[in-house]
């Protein structure tokens, strides 16, 4: 979840935009304060590459783990390796490590995205998902926590 960052002068502290917010906000702004390119450019980035097909199984994973997953009095929280590992006894699968860090960095991506989120979600949405692992794999990549 993104924190507030403190204003100069030491006013109240501005809420910082997740990447996809700030695309979608540029996606709606009036068609003359925007090129087309900048638009279609927005757009391109909110859909996001699609997830290669080795991980068509780990996302199926996730959901299983996230559809058992509390709520808690705080919100939505992150999956724990307890969880990760529960699950794996019960449903008889063993996640080679990779697997096992793609579904909890991208848990935690999406649980931010949720979490920052003002309208909040009544299920799951598959494409928010799929955003939120292709966000933690492009922050990984570029070095970005």
């Amino acid at each position: 979840m993104p924190l507030p960052e403190p204003t100069p002068g030491g006013g109240a502290p501005v809420k910082r935009q997740t990447i996809r917010s700030q695309l979608e906000s540029f996606v709606q702004m009036p068609e003359k304060a925007l090129s087309d390119v900048a638009r279609e450019d927005s757009v391109r980035q909110l859909e996001g590459p699609p997830l290669p097909p080795e991980t068509a199984h780990v996302v199926a994973w996730w959901r299983e783990l996230a559809d058992a997953r509390p709520s808690g009095g705080f919100g939505l929280g992150s999956l724990s390796y307890a969880d990760l590992m529960a699950w794996a006894h019960l449903s008889a699968r063993i996640p080679t490590p990779w697997e096992v860090d793609l579904i909890l960095n991208g848990d935690r991506a999406f649980v931010a995205e949720f979490s920052a989120t003002p309208e909040r979600p009544t299920q799951y949405d598959p494409l928010k998902v799929m955003d939120a692992f292709a966000d933690e794999d492009a922050r990984a990549a570029q070095g970005i926590e």
